[in-house]
């Protein structure tokens, strides 16, 4: 790992190391965790829950659909209060407040209002997306800015009108030293990759309209490439921005929002409930890729979907299911947790429902297997992918953050 460590006292820069050297342990410092798939490496959790598990502590956030980010004991989020959207650090052991940072003003959507964005954490940085596209690099401990950019203003979203219209959603990605973000502006910017230090430009790519999902970096036929699903579709980009290949999947009004999910070797899935578009496999070659399979199976409608031992777990509109990756054959549907989202740690689904139920699951596709679940453990509308890092389960709703303790064998109220 390259760390890019700055001038700090001596306790400031034990702390850094002890943070950073964390990452590979169990932080979450992502979205969707430590490799973008909603799959974390944590073991020892509690996955039979005769027993709810403990709710350590419960704060009051603001609006957004930001998701938790978390190295060491920081947790690092967005949301909006009042009039202005702030990303937040917060004490992860009781959920105080380390510091906050206004970013923009507050994104008003009827589907729901704030960010949507959730914040990248690498070498003791915040990299951060407000709704309104402000993208700002913060210190991690203090939330000191050292630069922003408006991707609206400077690359041309607006004035062309290829903006996101419901909000900038995608999560910026450091990869190969760079930030990537996907900003929407013309000129062949519809990608750009920043130098994390200065904001300065990197390179730029594609012409694509934008969408709002978000990037991956994957490793297939030993060439590394990022993976973008756009407005156009799913596109592939080499490390100097050049494109590797592409498969066209459009929506109306551009809504891709379902997060690509790599199935090794060499295969990656995209899925989306607009248009009754469904899923599709391609498989990657050495000179470009196809399409293995197509379905109707999985229509993501915003909730990202998960690989394990050769199966996908996602939802299809309001139903959890099971696919076999290598042709997409229904294994087994589940209903009960309307447009839920989903992760997965110790061999088990963690299941967090639209209206706040929580459950566990065992990751098998014989047959859905529930191993403990609790009623309603938040109480608005969830629509935020859980984040998991030391044993500590992140849920919120648009007004609440409630952490969890997996290792912990004492209440909140189960089923």
């Amino acid at each position: 790992m390259d760390l890019n460590i700055p001038r700090m006292r001596p306790w400031r820069l034990l702390a850094f190391i002890l943070v950073v050297a964390r990452v590979e342990a169990a932080d979450w410092d992502q979205w969707r965790g430590p490799h973008r798939n909603g799959v974390s490496s944590e073991t020892g959790l509690k996955t039979r829950w005769d027993t709810a598990p403990k709710k350590t502590w419960e704060i009051p956030l603001g609006e957004g659909f930001s998701g938790v980010s978390v190295v060491g004991r920081l947790i690092v989020t967005m949301a909006g209060q009042e009039n202005d959207e702030y990303v937040l650090c917060l004490n992860a052991e009781n959920g105080d407040e380390r510091w906050r940072y206004r970013i923009d003003r507050k994104f008003t959507e009827g589907h729901g209002n704030g960010p949507r964005s959730t914040p990248t954490l690498h070498d003791g940085r915040v990299f951060a997306l407000s709704a309104w596209g402000t993208l700002a690099s913060l210190d991690v401990y203090s939330g000191v800015e050292p630069w922003t950019k408006n991707l609206r203003d400077e690359f041309g979203g607006r004035q062309n009108a290829k903006e996101p219209w419901r909000g900038y959603a995608t999560s910026p990605l450091v990869e190969n030293g760079l930030l990537l973000v996907e900003v929407g502006g013309v000129n062949r910017r519809s990608v750009v990759a920043f130098h994390p230090d200065s904001g300065d430009i990197a390179w730029t790519a594609l012409n694509d309209r934008p969408a709002y999902s978000s990037p991956i970096a994957i490793t297939a036929n030993d060439a590394r490439q990022t993976v973008w699903f756009n407005g156009e579709g799913l596109v592939s980009l080499s490390s100097d921005g050049a494109e590797r290949w592409r498969v066209p999947f459009e929506t109306s009004y551009d809504q891709n929002v379902s997060t690509p999910l790599f199935a090794p070797p060499d295969k990656v899935f995209i899925s989306e409930g607009y248009d009754g578009k469904g899923a599709l496999m391609v498989q990657i070659g050495e000179t470009g890729a196809s399409e293995l399979w197509r379905n109707d199976k999985m229509r993501n409608d915003f909730a990202s979907s998960l690989f394990l031992d050769g199966f996908i777990y996602g939802f299809d509109g309001t139903t959890l299911k099971c696919l076999d990756a290598k042709n997409g054959d229904e294994k087994w549907a589940q209903r009960g947790f309307g447009r839920g989202t989903l992760i997965a740690a110790n061999g088990h689904l963690i299941v967090l429902g639209e209206r706040g139920q929580l459950a566990i699951a065992e990751a098998t596709p014989v047959e859905y297997r529930e191993t403990g679940s609790i009623d309603r453990v938040i109480a608005g509308k969830c629509w935020t992918a859980p984040s998991l890092s030391d044993g500590r389960l992140y849920l919120r709703d648009e007004k609440t953050l409630v952490c969890l303790d997996l290792r912990d064998g004492e209440r909140v109220s189960a089923r």
